[in-house]
């Protein structure tokens, strides 16, 4: 990928070249993916060591004005990396994320760290054992180095909670990160750690990777142990629309990682991109794009039609998927989050959002407050959450019958870029169904249970990055990644955000 110059082998040039040596050399390797890292590990031009030590400044140097780490493991990940560094001539192909740094989302389980969900009441709780999906990383070679921001209990696409304050995200401090992965998102954006993980119920992994300009991919339904994750419970449909998956730099890294984490191993599709079907949407009735998301959308798709057979393709359920992908959030009145969020107090969150109109704070953040709320005053009856089961099945079967074993989807990931702290929350959580124009795109792989990669496009006018989102049936996740890493051979692809760097 580039040429490396490290201090030891330029000692005969003066102090300043080798200052700006150091600072090209972090910078590269800040840019870098996994395998770029194993790459350099095998050619012995790098050390974990040296690695975990850059990416520790590096959250050091971003983390006061974007507040994105909430609890850091650096010590643990500074004798990992040693005992990495003792192995790396013998033993590195035998771990496919050999000494890699990454980050947790802060609602993963991570053994003798923090696992709060932003709750005051849960400042102390420290995981006894890793999550899992924690256990396979760790196994696989990854050194965890920190866990990051999220909203209070993962339940709004806004990072900001009254125990860690709000994320910014790099592009703009003034605008919205995204959630629930949005620390995770924006810290991958910087640099901040070779790749991360997070958690998607609603655009969770997607609307931040949008909203940053970074790799997401949230796998299709129950592909692997998903426990240790707070918030913990959930109904049948609920854990249909959930996924863990990957933000990283590249979509080669949204595979490898995926490859580590599933009880599914990738089938590999034997097709030349020539023998897809191209299912594609933008606009359809009242969803509007914004004009620059609709121009990178139109990019994409022209790359991609001289490769693919292509057909316009909005499916009769569309209008409706929204809807009942809020039916599903709200089942049983969201309980799954009021017994974490108020364990003792039956209308905590009434009491929350009145405070919060006059100036106090509350138990919780008000942006939970309210969407509780909303779950408790809409919540659907018995008789509806049955048709929403019977049409989750009915429409899972019609895009499996549609895609087969070689169609994929192509969506924008959102109608438009990141926009201001709260504008999101507001345009998604109103009391005038706001989230029908804005999430279908997001909520259409969730209610499904599809796997769904979005990836970095481009940018506004406003320097914000604009992704594009590529859906499949589950199974079909090989045809997901091949599409993916072809785009970013024609230059569609993470571009970091290196303001930050010192």
């Amino acid at each position: 990928m580039f040429d490396l110059e490290f201090p030891h082998d330029i000692l005969n040039k003066s102090e300043i070249k080798m200052k700006k040596s150091e600072k090209k050399l972090t910078g590269d390797i800040l840019s870098c993916d996994i395998v770029d890292i194993l790459e350099l590990y095998n050619k012995e031009q790098l050390t974990p060591s040296k690695l975990v030590e850059i990416f520790i400044e590096q959250q050091q140097n971003i983390n006061e004005q974007l507040n994105l780490v909430v609890e850091d493991r650096y010590t643990q990940a500074r004798k990992e990396a040693k005992d990495y560094d003792n192995i790396l001539k013998t033993q590195i192909g035998k771990f496919p994320l050999f000494g890699i740094p990454i980050s947790m989302k802060e609602s993963f389980n991570v053994e003798n760290l923090h696992t709060t969900g932003g709750l005051k009441h849960r400042k102390n709780f420290i995981a006894k054992k890793d999550a899992p999906v924690v256990k396979k990383l760790k196994e696989a070679g990854a050194i965890i180095l920190d866990k990051t921001n999220t909203p209070t209990l993962c339940f709004c696409q806004e990072t900001d909670n009254l125990l860690f304050g709000r994320s910014n995200n790099p592009w703009n401090t003034k605008y919205t990160t995204g959630g629930s992965s949005g620390g995770e998102a924006a810290l991958i954006a910087v640099g901040g750690a070779v790749a991360g993980f997070g958690s998607d119920i609603g655009g969770s992994i997607r609307i931040p990777a949008h909203f940053n300009g970074v790799v997401g991919f949230k796998p299709g339904h129950s592909t692997f142990n998903g426990d240790g994750h707070l918030p913990s419970k959930s109904t049948e449909c609920q854990k249909i629309m959930l996924g863990y998956g990957p933000l990283t730099k590249s979509v080669r890294d949204a595979r490898k990682i995926y490859e580590v984490i599933s009880d599914y191993p990738i089938k590999a599709k034997d097709l030349k991109l020539e023998e897809l079907n191209l299912y594609h949407m933008c606009n359809f009735n009242k969803i509007k794009c914004c004009k620059e998301t609709q121009a990178l959308f139109e990019k994409i798709l022209n790359t991609l039609e001289s490769k693919m057979q292509t057909e316009k393709y909005i499916p009769p359920f569309m209008n409706k998927v929204s809807d009942n992908w809020k039916n599903v959030m709200a089942e049983d009145k969201a309980n799954f989050i009021f017994e974490d969020a108020y364990p003792k107090q039956k209308h905590g969150h009434y009491a929350d959002y009145f405070k919060s109109k006059i100036g106090l704070k509350g138990t919780n953040h008000k942006f939970l407050a309210f969407g509780l709320i909303g779950t408790s005053l809409f919540a659907p009856s018995k008789e509806k959450m049955l048709k929403v089961k019977a049409e989750q099945k009915e429409w899972t079967s019609t895009i499996e019958k549609k895609l087969k074993g070689n169609g994929i989807i192509l969506m924008p990931t959102y109608p438009h870029p990141a926009k201001k702290h709260g504008k999101i929350y507001s345009e998604i959580f109103n009391l005038s169904g706001g989230y029908k124009k804005t999430m279908p795109f997001t909520a259409f792989a969730n209610f499904l249970g599809l796997p769904a990669l979005t990836m970095p496009v481009g940018f506004s006018k406003k320097g914000l990055p604009i992704s594009i989102q590529i859906i499949s049936s589950k199974g079909n996740e090989d045809v997901i990644f091949k599409v993916g890493e072809f785009l970013e051979s024609q230059g569609f692809k993470y571009s970091r955000n290196s303001s930050y760097d010192r």
